[in-house]
Order: C-alpha cells, then sequence, then structure tokens
C-alpha cells in the first residue's frame, strides 16, 4: 500500500489469516524545512531462519507531494524476525539526489536453498532511470549480513540507455542468481545471471517481444 508523507504498511497474521494487525515501517527524515517523503512498491521474502524482509522506495519531495519538486529517492528493506509484527531493522540505500535517476519498482528475494554457499542471501532488483527512460540502467543489489548491509552492482549493459523497467530477481537451486526485466526500448524481455551470490552479474541474454 501506499501513503503520501506516511511510512508504509505492514499486515500480519497470528491464527492463519483469520484476523489480521498492521505495522507502520518507519521512513527517514524529510529534505529540507518543508520536505515531505513517503514510501512505495512493497515487496516481501522470507528466508530459512524466519525472517521477513520488506523492500520498498522513499521518493522525498519539496513544499509536499505533488506541488513541488522531487528531493531524491532511495531503496529501504526492513526485517521482521517475528513473523511481521515489528520491524526493529531497516536498511536505506543507494540515494539519488533530485530527480536524477529515480530508483523504481523494486522486487526482493531471498536465497532459501539449504545447500547453496549464499543460503539466506537476500536480493533486491529495481530500475534506476531518470523519469522512466535513460541512464540509470537495472541495479541489484545483495546482502550477505541479513539485510544490514547491501552492496549494489549493475545488471544491464552499463555502455547501454537503461531504458529498462520491471526488474524482477530469482534464485536458482544452486544459489544461482537470475534477474530479468523489460528493456522497452528494445522490445525485449532481458536477464542476467550471476554465480558469486551477485559480486558479479555475468552477461546479458534477450529475447523478443512478440507483440
Amino acid at each position: 500500500m501506499k501513503f503520501s508523507g506516511w511510512p508504509m504498511r505492514g499486515y500480519f497474521s497470528t491464527d492463519n489469516g483469520a484476523t489480521w494487525g498492521g505495522v507502520d515501517l518507519p521512513l527517514p527524515a524529510a529534505i529540507g524545512a518543508n520536505g515531505t517523503r513517503f514510501g512505495s512498491d512493497p515487496s516481501l521474502t522470507f528466508d530459512t531462519r524466519g525472517n521477513v524482509f520488506y523492500s520498498y522506495i522513499v521518493v522525498f519531495f519539496s513544499n509536499g507531494r505533488g506541488k513541488g519538486t522531487i528531493d531524491g529517492t532511495e531503496m529501504a528493506v526492513a526485517r521482521s524476525s517475528d513473523g511481521g509484527v515489528t520491524y526493529p531493522n531497516i536498511t536505506f540505500f543507494s540515494f539519488s539526489g533530485g530527480q536524477d535517476h529515480f530508483n523504481d519498482k523494486p522486487m526482493i528475494t531471498a536465497d532459501t536453498n539449504l545447500k547453496s554457499a549464499f543460503r539466506d542471501n537476500v536480493y533486491v532488483a529495481w530500475d534506476a532511470a531518470s523519469g522512466g527512460s535513460g541512464g540509470g540502467g537495472i541495479r541489484v543489489a545483495h546482502s550477505a549480513d541479513h539485510g544490514r548491509s547491501f552492496s549494489i552492482t549493475r545488471a544491464d549493459n552499463p555502455n547501454g540507455p537503461g531504458r529498462a523497467i520491471g526488474a524482477v530477481p530469482f534464485v536458482g537451486p544452486n544459489g544461482e542468481l537470475y534477474a530479468a526485466w523489460n528493456d522497452y526500448a528494445a522490445s525485449t524481455i532481458t536477464f542476467n545471471r550471476s554465480f558469486d551470490g551477485d559480486l558479479v552479474m555475468e552477461e546479458v541474454f534477450t529475447a523478443t517481444v512478440v507483440k
């Protein structure tokens, strides 16, 4: 869910869905005296330890949402160890100031393969374009410390126009990481892969979109 100027909202059930409770996830401080901010684009995943990870974007505005300009965007990943009742651990990262490289549409996953060398790694993929086009490309972040910190790499061609959207990460049975997205400039569905826990994305594969 999306709330203007308010935290993201998470919901949990402790009785198999018969009833539900709610919790606000935190936002960082606004930028400037008249600034505001809101969270958007939620995605969740679980690791093998029972932690739930909740990713979203934070958008900063000056002079109120819809009235001023974008002061920046950044990623957020919160961790809960009690089934989503509370989220005491939150990491903000990949801040981009102004309207440059708008961080958008994150999706999150975790490596839940018990024999994987990267078991419980957390991965987030998103597009970091300016206004939904050129320059930012597809970003993939990984955490090897249960969401305390994230390292970021670019999954698409760093020399390309970066006109891509809808990035989704997946983990294979041996801990392989895959990220797929839509390159709308080239009309292709594109993916990349990593065999080292996201330290290096290997190569880009494409399939033409049939219209």
